[in-house]
């Protein structure tokens, strides 16, 4: 009669199958795991459910990663090749959903670039008025000569007295321009050489429905 014995004790037995049993009750825990990180043996053994495993862990990894890749891609400019103008406008923006996520500038007065997502983003929910489905209008004026001292202190005397306290225009640097001043709000934009007061506040009541104070006032202060 065959004998079946035991690889870690020695103990012997009349069939496989009390020998499996001696195994897994006194040795479980040296003789029934191996393969890798402990995986058990009867699954190391068991190719298709290896293999499965193997498989699941891929496809994991793959969606993780292709995750990262997407999420990387909708960064600051997620739209850079689809802007007609620059400065930007928004005018192939749709709906204001679009760019919800993105945060605004925290003051009208900015002191750093904006990215093209940023400044649309402003000119379609900076302003502090709803217009209905989510459009909070808002201009904006940027500058691309940095030394321009004097002439950067008028049009920031200007944003301050239009806005009276609200967020109806905002004025940042953009140093990648062709023009010296821009002025943008949805769908329109206007380049000088040189600050016109006059000019921007027709074009800033034209893009706010006149609704700021500003825009029934004879005159905002030089």
């Amino acid at each position: 009669m065959p004998t079946f014995e035991c690889d870690e004790c020695g103990k012997k037995f009349n069939s496989k199958k009390k020998k499996d049993e001696h195994v897994e009750t006194a040795h479980g825990n040296k003789q029934a795991t191996g393969g890798i990180s402990g995986l058990p043996t009867r699954i190391m053994n068991n190719k298709k459910q290896f293999i499965t495993l193997i498989f699941g862990g891929m496809m994991v990894f793959g969606l993780m990663f292709g995750a990262t890749i997407f999420y990387s891609s909708i960064g600051p400019e997620r739209n850079p090749g689809n802007y007609t103008t620059n400065p930007p406008t928004g005018r192939n923006i749709r709906s204001v959903s679009e760019v919800e996520d993105i945060e605004l500038p925290n003051q009208t007065i900015v002191y750093s670039p904006l990215s093209k997502d940023e400044q649309v983003a402003t000119l379609l929910r900076g302003g502090p008025v709803d217009m209905g489905e989510g459009l909070k209008p808002a201009v904006l004026i940027q500058y691309s000569c940095m030394t321009c001292k004097e002439q950067i202190k008028k049009i920031a005397n200007f944003t301050g007295r239009f806005n009276q306290g609200r967020n109806w225009v905002y004025l940042a640097p953009y140093p990648d321009m062709n023009s010296s001043i821009s002025l943008t709000s949805y769908g329109r934009i206007q380049e000088y050489e040189e600050f016109d007061r006059n000019d921007t506040k027709k074009f800033a009541c034209g893009s706010l429905g006149n609704e700021p104070i500003s825009c029934i006032e004879t005159d905002i202060g030089s």
